[in-house]
């Protein structure tokens, strides 16, 4: 048995936030840049639309195009 961290109480439905929004909240557009590369694979940078500055470089996840697949295709 663990005691509960001070100003909680008892309280034990504190959840570490999920990075989901909540439920019925509409989710974000997200944009799909594709950068072509000669000397390597080609790199796709997905970002949530209409976001500048430091809130789109803090958004963004980069990975090879060949692990990019369709959506409908997984459904």
């Amino acid at each position: 048995m663990s005691e509960s961290p001070p100003g909680r109480g008892g309280d034990t439905t504190a959840r570490p936030p999920t990075g989901r929004p909540p439920r019925g909240a509409p989710l974000p557009t997200l944009d799909l840049v594709v950068v072509r590369r000669s000397d390597g694979p080609d790199r796709a940078t997905i970002h949530p639309r209409g976001l500048t500055g430091i809130a789109r470089t803090e958004t963004w996840l980069s990975t090879d195009c060949a692990a990019v697949v369709d959506l409908a295709a997984w459904r």
